[in-house]
């Protein structure tokens, strides 16, 4: 299996919801068979995994965050630049400060304490 960054977390698919138990360093540490061959993932629901079954899995990593003022009409105006916990995606080391947010590229919005309010690009969170 590929070697991923160390800040990346993952989950079996079927585990993904708005609340989830910790993720795991890498999809096979959640595969772990009892003595009968048979992997049960407990959370929310059941799931079993037999052995030759194909599973999902998806990953978070954290990639920083910005302060951004939202005005009535809509508009935003970025205050800060990424923060210094912002990771290479590549690399997965924390990078130096950016001179300026690439807040056009990122594809992820919500507000720090509510993520029912997520979009996907910054112009429709704002809206």
């Amino acid at each position: 299996m590929a070697d991923f960054a160390h800040t990346r977390r993952w989950w079996p698919a079927c585990l993904v919801d708005e609340i989830m138990p910790p993720g795991r360093e890498r999809p096979e540490d959640w595969l772990s068979p009892d003595a009968a061959g048979v992997t049960t993932i407990r959370w929310s629901v059941a799931g079993t995994i037999t052995p030759g079954e194909t599973v999902s899995f998806m990953w978070w990593e954290e990639r920083g965050s910005v302060t951004i003022t939202v005005m009535p009409d809509g508009s935003w105006n970025l205050e800060d630049p990424r923060d210094g916990g912002t990771v290479d995606m590549f690399t997965g080391e924390a990078v130096p400060l950016a001179p300026a947010a690439r807040v056009d590229e990122a594809n992820w919005f919500a507000e720090a304490s509510d993520y029912e309010t997520m979009s996907d690009s910054m112009d429709s969170f704002a809206r």
